[in-house]
């Protein structure tokens, strides 16, 4: 037997219905919102992914496995192209190969994307000065500093 809703709130009392009512709210919601899980998960997916490559790059950085860790922060990049971190860590494994050049446009990309990140502005001034370009190398140096506190 079906009962009014007003039959079912004086039975139950106001404040057990405003429950039960906020409870249907919720779980409305809830369907709602599961419909879009998968949605949030693809999305969510490249950039899981791009931290495995990024990790991995690191690994293959620290065993100084230059050209593996090249390929993988190349991935990372690939999965998620605004990975400054991913940048910077190419950038080091270029430098690595004395791959100067490629260094300089990975740690300004990196910049480009995070400025505040000190450890591209050191890193790019190492290369610049490898590529003799002193003045471009003090200037990051100096951003690199002042971004560290001055240590």
């Amino acid at each position: 037997m079906l009962r009014s809703r007003d039959s079912v709130k004086a039975q139950c009392g106001s404040h057990l219905w405003i429950a039960v009512t906020a409870a249907c709210l919720l779980l409305a919601q809830a369907r709602a919102r599961a419909d879009t899980i998968p949605e949030i998960v693809a999305k969510a997916k490249p950039a899981v992914d791009a931290k495995i490559y990024f990790d991995r790059g690191m690994d293959s950085l620290s065993l100084l496995h230059y050209d593996k860790a090249i390929s993988d922060y190349s991935e990372a990049i690939r999965l998620d192209p605004n990975y400054a971190n991913a940048y910077c860590g190419r950038g080091i494994a270029y430098y690595e190969v004395k791959n100067y050049d490629k260094a300089i446009s990975d740690y300004s990309e990196a910049i480009r994307l995070d400025p505040s990140l000190a450890n591209a502005y050191y890193g790019r001034g190492i290369a610049y000065l490898q590529t003799g370009n002193r003045a471009e190398a003090n200037a990051d140096f100096g951003t690199a500093e002042r971004l560290n506190g001055g240590r």
